[in-house]
């Protein structure tokens, strides 16, 4: 398995995670998965399940704002209890 220092080291000069990160952009027609706010240009990709972690594919991730980061990560662990 991937280990998570080297992932959260490495992943975000990736250039598939950076096209992956704009492609949700582009699907969410730049707008956060959380409140629907206009996305700047300071976003962050939000995990919906991290079984993939190192091989995301575009349905794993969601485009949010970096204040609704926290409502989403607790929507996600809610919806796994």
């Amino acid at each position: 398995m991937l280990s998570i220092r080297y992932w959260l080291a490495t992943h975000p000069r990736n250039p598939y995670w950076r096209w992956l990160r704009r492609r949700a952009v582009a699907r969410q027609r730049g707008r956060c998965a959380v409140c629907g706010g206009r996305l700047g240009r300071r976003f962050q990709a939000h995990h919906l399940t991290y079984a993939r972690l190192g091989h995301e594919r575009l349905n794993d991730i969601q485009a949010v704002h970096p204040r609704c980061h926290p409502i989403a990560d607790a929507r996600r662990r809610s919806q796994q209890s």
